[in-house]
């Protein structure tokens, strides 16, 4: 019988094989998304007119928040203004850089102080039924966050028949105009108008069309992925990628390192320097996450 039970362990052991540890491809890190949208949306101002936005895009201390071309109308400069803890920030004067053919428009504001929450505007079109999130301010409120579905698709606008539209319930609130629409952490439309009970947004794909995105390397000093990559970042840099490096708590994601080319294309992760090299000059042939393969990541600790 002992002889039958050792001839069993060994026969066990041989079967066991050392695991050896995986380095993370990623790391995950804890992401307030709703709230996120909360804090990337502000009042907006132009002359008499008024309305909302959302930042998009942030690089050193400059903001790039998204409206629409009807709440900016002929002026060339705007105000913006975030919550913070409930509470109403400092009122920052901006540009519109951007007017487009639809009715989008684009507010640069230079020297932010307290910086908001940037939501990336997604790749990839929302589909029929999907949750989404509108955030708006009514008057001078602290914004307030609505939850839809999309109903249907419809085209036209008032400065483009072309323009593409999806419609949801409830209709928007006033002062809601220039509202982005998100789910699951991008902007997926833009709010603009209302139609029978209905609210009309227009589709990111539409949005990014008329969008200028820079080169941009999101990161966190506690991130040892981000650490890995950033030799690669700072050797494309010297060679003139101008690429800007930004910390992770100005921008709404659940993975880093996050990599934004001026195409809007993203890739998350570790990536080698070539992927990266044909990724910043617009060659990529990859979308967000498919460079990588599937396995599981860290936790920030």
């Amino acid at each position: 019988m002992k002889k039958v039970f050792l001839l069993f362990l060994l026969l066990f052991a041989g079967c066991v094989k050392e695991v050896p540890v995986q380095v993370p491809i990623a790391q995950i890190i804890e992401n307030n998304t709703l709230q996120n949208y909360l804090d990337a949306t502000c009042r907006v101002r132009a002359g008499n007119s008024g309305g909302s936005g959302v930042c998009f895009s942030i690089t050193n201390n400059n903001i790039l928040v998204l409206t629409n071309r009807h709440v900016v109308g002929n002026n060339k400069n705007a105000t913006v203004q975030f919550w913070y803890n409930g509470q109403p920030g400092k009122i920052y004067a901006g540009t519109v850089v951007k007017v487009a053919p639809i009715d989008m428009a684009v507010i640069m504001v230079k020297d932010v102080k307290q910086l908001p929450k940037a939501i990336p505007i997604s790749n990839v079109a929302p589909k029929k039924s999907d949750v989404i999130y509108t955030v708006g301010h009514s008057n001078a409120s602290w914004p307030k966050l609505l939850e839809s579905k999309i109903d249907d698709f419809v085209t036209g606008g008032a400065y483009n028949t072309e323009q593409h539209n999806f419609i949801f319930n409830p209709k928007g609130i006033g002062g809601q105009s220039g509202s982005g629409v998100f789910k699951d952490g991008y902007i997926v439309g833009l709010l603009w108008g209302s139609k029978n009970n209905t609210t009309i947004a227009i589709t990111c794909t539409d949005l990014l069309k008329y969008v200028n995105y820079q080169n941009l390397f999101i990161t966190a000093d506690w991130c040892n992925v981000c650490k890995d990559m950033l030799p690669i970042i700072n050797k494309l840099n010297k060679e003139g990628y101008n690429i800007q490096i930004v910390d992770y708590k100005n921008y709404s994601t659940k993975m880093l390192p996050l990599f934004i080319n001026k195409s809007n294309k993203q890739l998350f992760g570790v990536q080698t320097e070539k992927t990266l090299r044909e990724f910043y000059n617009g060659k990529e042939k990859v979308d967000r996450g498919s460079d990588q393969k599937s396995r599981r990541s860290d936790k920030k600790s």
